[in-house]
């Protein structure tokens, strides 16, 4: 990592981590708090659409969230490189997986917006 520049440096998915599925849950948790985006209640009420997103300048590591996600019986859609920018976007759109992703996925740092999302979502 010395040496190289932001670009070079990307982040890769720990093989510790790959190879351990204990650790998924708490990893995927992990890399939402630090990565991830809930729809505000408001934006919800608002426009009707509801979507969790990780967002992330390496595809790889998407990629593993979403097989992760999968494992948990979680869908998400393609990843997908984000117009103009660097950034790649992997999303759970579906009101019944962003439910499960909250039964299996045990948020720290976003905890509170997921819990007044799904408050919102109880009507559904």
């Amino acid at each position: 990592v010395f040496g190289m520049t932001y670009d070079q440096a990307q982040w890769c998915t720990p093989e510790v981590i790959k190879e351990n599925e204990i650790s998924w849950g708490w990893y995927v948790a992990g890399f939402f708090d630090a990565e991830g985006y809930c729809t505000k209640p408001e934006t919800f009420l608002k426009t009707g659409k509801v979507k969790l997103t990780f967002s992330q300048n390496n595809k790889e590591s998407l990629e593993f969230i979403k097989m992760a996600l999968n494992y948990f019986g979680i869908k998400s859609g393609e990843i997908y490189l984000e117009n103009g920018r660097k950034c790649h976007t992997l999303q759970i759109q579906a009101v019944s997986d962003i439910k499960r992703f909250s039964e299996e996925i045990h948020l720290v740092r976003k905890q509170k917006n997921m819990a007044q999302l799904l408050d919102v979502l109880k009507t559904l």
